[in-house]
């Protein structure tokens, strides 16, 4: 016989039955479990009965037999098993953002690069980017050899076309240097390159560029941003790549368009004129009232459940001291410095 799905909409925390959403209560955050009464039945029908043995002195039994609290059951819960709110200087610098037409949140953006080694072998690697908030605006798809910028942080100045039309590349340069990524753009463009790919140089991420100056034209080439470690990998690829008589060249797909987004909290989609959050780290976006519920009273990313600085002293003092971040992250550790806001936030 197949088992029944368990029904799962009870908040302990709230004591209260939710129905908006099949794994989470929308007012706390707190992860739904079986109703109390579920829970009651299903232990009863599996009672077992414990009798003395034959003989015994049954005055000598004493107490009763208990259930096991969740923490003896799974001990590795134990540590997580109290609510840790996010630190309120965390709170305050995490920034709200009011989405419009140009928002990077409305799009996603990827780089695949290709590159056959000696031999025939071929390795890939896929990347995921940010968009600039300037024009030109996604969608776009773009396609060719990738050569790294001399110098890597572009030039204010202007130079003379030095690709001809049929062998356009996509730049790589790296963020900084004094260049804004509007002049990279541009600069890329008077070159000749068709598109730009800025490996970001510090471990902050995601990153949004941005326009400040109001400078941007539609006229210039698309530019994206890939994380330190991704432009690191690029680099190190071309370099490799530099040394090789095989002539084989290394060759990147950008893809950039717009995307169906929405709060996993609430699971409403974001609207033009939405206020949200953007976490840092992850970088996953949340309607800033629901992203507030779950982070007064968890230090974690509702989603991907990355930690984040904690307002418990004591337990941010460990979380500090072992460097922890969600299983399988991509950076490990990278960025733990000890000025934990700069790390995080720039």
């Amino acid at each position: 016989l197949s088992e029944m799905p368990q029904d799962l909409s009870y908040c302990p925390l709230c004591e209260e039955t939710v129905d908006s959403h099949p794994e989470i209560c929308t007012v706390c955050g707190e992860k739904l479990v079986a109703p109390p009464s579920a829970s009651h039945n299903t232990n009863s029908s599996r009672h077992v009965s414990f009798l003395p043995p034959p003989n015994s002195n049954t005055s000598t039994i004493i107490g009763e037999w208990e259930t096991p609290t969740a923490e003896a059951m799974d001990p590795q819960q134990a540590a997580h098993s109290k609510s840790n709110p996010t630190s309120q200087e965390c709170l305050n610098r995490i920034p709200r953002i009011i989405i419009d037409a140009t928002s990077a949140i409305l799009y996603e953006a990827s780089i695949e690069v290709e590159h056959f080694r000696a031999g025939g072998a071929k390795k890939n690697m896929k990347f995921d980017a940010t968009i600039g908030e300037f024009p030109p605006h996604p969608p776009f798809q773009i396609s060719g050899e990738i050569h790294q910028s001399n110098p890597i942080h572009g030039s204010i100045s202007l130079s003379s076309p030095i690709f001809l039309d049929t062998t356009r590349p996509i730049l790589y340069m790296e963020r900084g240097g004094g260049v804004t990524f509007v002049q990279k753009a541009k600069y890329a463009k008077s070159i000749g390159a068709k598109a730009v790919i800025c490996g970001n140089h510090v471990p902050i991420w995601p990153y949004i560029m941005k326009d400040s100056a109001k400078i941007a034209s539609s006229e210039y080439v698309p530019i994206l941003m890939v994380k330190r470690s991704d432009g690191n990998a690029i680099k190190y690829l071309l370099k490799e790549t530099s040394t090789e008589s095989n002539g084989n060249k290394v060759r990147v797909k950008i893809e950039a368009k717009k995307c169906a987004t929405s709060c996993i909290i609430c699971t409403e989609g974001f609207q033009i004129g939405s206020c949200v959050m953007r976490l840092p780290l992850c970088g996953h976006v949340f309607h800033e009232n629901c992203c507030m519920s779950w982070l007064t009273k968890h230090n974690t990313c509702p989603y991907c459940r990355r930690e984040l600085p904690a307002e418990n002293s004591e337990y941010e003092s460990e979380r500090r001291r072992v460097g922890r971040s969600h299983a399988g992250a991509a950076d490990g550790n990278e960025g733990l410095a000890e000025d934990q806001w700069e790390s995080i936030f720039g």
